[in-house]
């Protein structure tokens, strides 16, 4: 053999050789890439789930104190919101009583001036018909009693008359018999 021919095996030597060791690198390299991977993969799937763990609790952590920061801020709008609301109604509530008490107030006296005035009016015409039926009255009832005392006076009048003229008649008679009574004396 020769050198070239030597040079030749030992390059083919050499070749497969390389590729031998070349198939051992690669394939102890694709073993080791492979247990690296299922390390790294293990890892990572530690590591990913730790870390979705920790961002899990404290993203729950997060929504717990906004949950609790917008409910405050919540309670505290709809506290002020209800103070606000109760305020207005009740301003609303005063000015509406104020106006039905004064709507009411003038109704009422309104209502008074009417029944007041109708009173007077049925007072003016039920006193009308009692003077009317009282005269009427009186002199049913005592237009009668007034004659009958109208003519027992005039007949009593008429007796009192006879009973002067004889006691003037009396007294004539008295003094006569007096003046007789001094004549004779």
């Amino acid at each position: 053999m020769t050198d070239q021919e030597l040079l030749q095996a030992i390059r083919e030597i050499t070749r497969e050789e390389i590729q031998a060791s070349e198939k051992r690198v690669l394939t102890a390299a694709r073993e080791e890439i492979q247990a690296s991977e299922k390390r790294v993969l293990t890892t990572a799937k530690e590591e990913i789930q730790a870390s979705e763990k920790r961002v899990l609790t404290t993203a729950k952590e997060e929504i717990q104190a906004s949950e609790k920061r917008v409910l405050t801020a919540a309670k505290e709008e709809i506290q002020a919101s209800e103070k606000r609301v109760m305020l207005a109604a009740k301003e609303e509530i005063q000015a509406s009583e104020k106006r039905v008490m004064t709507a009411a107030k003038e109704e009422i006296q309104a209502s008074e001036k009417r029944v007041l005035t109708a009173a007077k009016e049925e007072i003016q015409a039920s006193e009308s018909r009692i003077k009317k039926e009282t005269i009427i009255l009186m002199d049913a009832e005592f237009g009668p009693k007034f004659n009958l005392l109208a003519e027992n006076q005039a007949i009593m009048l008429e007796r009192l008359d006879r009973l002067e003229r004889k006691v003037d008649g009396l007294e004539d008679k008295v003094l006569e018999h007096d003046f007789r009574l001094k004549i004779i004396k």
